[in-house]
């Protein structure tokens, strides 16, 4: 069904014909050449979770979740598991679908887009079909003292793909930590795709700690794309221990000067859990930095890939 906006239903229409040309990415492309999706491509999934704005989750997926947090089940934000009553005066936080809905305009430079030689059938299918996510805010000079828990739990139905687009914006000074959690039911088996644009505006601080325990049969499909302005810097750690096949790409253009950008990582992988990670970092700034530094370990048949440029 359309959307109700002609430019959205437009761009949705322009990234499924661009991918119906593309198709999936392949071994062939250097990026992927560590992650094969012949497996992938022969599963049937669902295009979404219809209940997913309905379906309980076990307490335990959450009990070691501390508040103010933001909770996503199959996909869906659920304003009823989430709470974000500590929050302080200008921070903004809504889902994607009611933004859509309530003042669609402010996203229309991020959503109205050309597809880009970047963007492959996984983020091609993300712009044409995500149909929630998260729309955070940080006002200019606002410092969050807690850290805000984003946390995507995995429960078990149809076996469905889960397209969450996200939008994250930091204003002049801001200063956020964000705890990405990623929980789930062994055997939910869903595909979960999720593209973020993140931008911090100057001299904006965002620590971005992800603590990844996906159940066990989860495919997780993850990408960052972040703009640094000027005396901007961003901490990203990152624990990746559950899934079945997991991907993260994060690409960060240091646009403004003394921009910053760290990243640490680490795998443990076990049985047949494949693991791939990409870093790409583009230098655009004056006296910019960038440093990664990502390790892994791996059991039986796990396997294990690392990108950075």
């Amino acid at each position: 069904p359309g959307s109700g906006l002609a430019w959205l239903d437009a761009a949705r229409d322009e990234a499924l014909r661009e991918f119906a040309e593309r198709g999936l990415p392949d071994q062939r492309n250097e990026l992927w050449k560590y992650t094969s999706l012949r497996a992938l491509a022969q599963h049937a999934y669902a295009a979404r979770d219809p209940e997913a704005a309905n379906r309980p989750v076990d307490d335990s997926l959450l009990s070691d979740v501390r508040k103010p947090r933001i909770v996503f089940v199959n996909g869906c934000l659920r304003a009823d598991l989430s709470n974000l009553d500590t929050l302080p005066e200008g921070v903004s936080v809504r889902s994607l679908a009611s933004a859509l809905h309530e003042a669609p305009e402010p996203l229309r430079f991020l959503l109205d887009k050309r597809a880009g030689d970047d963007d492959d059938g996984f983020t091609l299918l993300n712009r044409a079909l995500a149909a929630d996510g998260l729309v955070l805010s940080i006002a200019a000079g606002v410092e969050v003292a807690e850290p805000l828990h984003i946390v995507h739990v995995g429960v078990v139905a149809p076996a469905a793909v889960l397209h969450v687009r996200s939008l994250v914006e930091l204003g002049e000074g801001a200063r956020l930590r964000i705890v990405e959690h990623h929980v789930g039911e062994a055997e939910a088996g869903h595909l979960s795709n999720i593209v973020r644009d993140i931008s911090l505006r100057e001299k904006a601080h965002l620590d971005w700690i992800v603590i990844q325990q996906a159940g066990t049969d989860a495919t997780l499909l993850r990408r960052n794309r972040v703009r640094l302005h000027d005396d901007a810097a961003l901490d990203f750690h990152a624990l990746e221990l559950g899934g079945k096949l997991v991907r993260h790409e994060i690409r960060a253009e240091l646009a403004g000067v003394r921009a910053r950008f760290h990243s640490r990582g680490a795998f443990v992988l076990h049985d047949r859990q494949h693991a791939d990670m990409e870093v790409l970092v583009t230098h655009r700034g004056r006296d910019t930095v960038s440093h990664a530094v990502w390790r892994g370990v791996a059991d039986g048949r796990g396997g294990l890939g690392v990108v950075t440029a």
